[in-house]
């Protein structure tokens, strides 16, 4: 559809009349503009809006912040001049008792502010504000280009912030917070697309069933009912690693584990004691202790699991230093990263495994370290194909496997 002129709008409010509300505006020169949709619901046999621009090029006009021509009131009695149907005529009566008369009276007696109401971005035909697309007023194609790119730029971010799931060495709360609120951005923004599409395609059908170069609507609703809810997965799931984090911070309040040393009789720290929750900053814990310990040669774990990126991270500092692993709890998902990680592992009585319980996203390079430190491929399996927590592995079963060995 040709692009309508915009006018400098003084005034712009909202009527009822019949159940309906008329969207009016008022520009510099005292005329008022009535909004095109609007007097649709009166007169439903007008033209579609670009037959009606090509034939009133000079009284249509955009007067919001929309895309929607407006319609100078003065054009309405030439279109009415013929009608026979009793709403339009109300309508018309109406108007002029209660919106023309009054507002050239109010012009003739104190002119309008000289200022226009709309702000100089809208005045430019600029509408900064994004969400406006939930609000079906712009074309269904420019309605699924614009969610398309917005959303293809949230799904971009979202792999950006993702190369940041297994960084467990250093303080990543603000990475957290960015996977949080661009999450979110993602799904709030591709559900606001959704809509839009809808709304524009059925204004759009009412106004004239095809768009301006004869595509059908339903090619860029399509876009929008397929594309948006895609993207969106795509950007939690690519993201669910560091949305885990954060939930287990933010709501669940879990920390890092405490880590313990262990003296021998002689007095010398050869083992360290790993209690608690796999929680954010676990890893430096360890890390720091190891450092402070450097003969330490064991790890004895008490933890029921916690996150899987810094159950991985204290895996890597295992394998680096060549510890030995001991599990003396439940050990699960997280917690079995690093007890495979040991180079002897040991499993008492009272303690079992389980690989499952891995999101999606994590699981295949849980997976691949698996089976760099030789686990089975049906745990490894186990590990990549349930979300739910498994059946939990016991100790002469893992025994029996080539997992562990049986502390005595």
């Amino acid at each position: 559809m040709p692009r309508a002129p915009r006018i400098d709008v003084v005034r712009l409010w909202t009527q009822r009349h019949a159940h309906h509300d008329l969207h009016l505006a008022e520009d510099g020169q005292g005329r008022i503009w009535l909004r095109l949709r609007d007097l649709r619901h009166w007169m439903p046999g007008l033209p579609p809006d670009a037959e009606m621009l090509r034939r009133l090029p000079t009284q249509l006009a955009l007067a919001d912040a929309s895309r929607e021509p407006y319609i100078d009131t003065d054009a309405l009695a030439p279109l009415t001049r013929k009608a026979q149907n009793p709403g339009t005529l109300k309508l018309m009566a109406w108007l002029q008792a209660n919106v023309l008369h009054p507002a050239r009276r109010r012009h003739a007696s104190a002119p309008p502010p000289a200022q226009p109401v709309l702000p100089p971005w809208w005045a430019a035909g600029i509408d900064p504000r994004w969400w406006f697309i939930a609000q079906g007023r712009w074309s269904p194609w420019r309605t699924a280009f614009t969610g398309l790119l917005i959303g293809l730029a949230g799904l971009l971010a979202s792999r950006l912030l993702a190369l940041q799931t297994w960084v467990v060495d250093a303080d990543y709360g603000l990475w957290l917070w960015l996977a949080a609120v661009t999450g979110l951005w993602c799904v709030v923004w591709c559900g606001a697309w959704m809509a839009g599409s809808i709304r524009s395609a059925s204004r759009h059908a009412e106004a004239g069933g095809e768009t301006s170069d004869g595509r059908l609507l339903w090619t860029p609703l399509l876009v929008g009912l397929g594309g948006a809810p895609v993207l969106a997965l795509a950007a939690v799931m690519g993201l669910s690693g560091l949305l885990q984090a954060w939930w287990s911070t933010t709501v669940r309040g879990d920390g890092a584990v405490v880590v313990t040393p262990l003296p021998d009789a002689d007095g010398q720290v050869r083992a360290l004691r790993v209690s608690g929750r796999l929680g954010i900053g676990s890893t430096q814990a360890l890390r720091a202790a190891l450092d402070a310990h450097p003969q330490v040669r064991r790890l004895e774990i008490r933890s029921p699991g916690g996150l899987v990126t810094e159950g991985h991270g204290m895996a890597q500092l295992a394998v680096q230093r060549a510890l030995n692993t001991e599990a003396r709890v439940a050990c699960e998902a997280a917690c079995t990263l690093v007890f495979v990680a040991g180079e002897k592992r040991l499993l008492t009585p009272d303690a079992s495994l389980g690989f499952g319980g891995m999101l999606p996203s994590l699981a295949p390079v849980v997976a691949d370290f698996y089976r760099q430190r030789g686990v089975p491929e049906h745990f490894v399996q186990q590990a990549l194909g349930r979300t739910q927590w498994q059946a939990v592995t016991t100790p002469p079963e893992a025994v029996a496997a080539g997992l562990a060995e049986a502390a005595p």
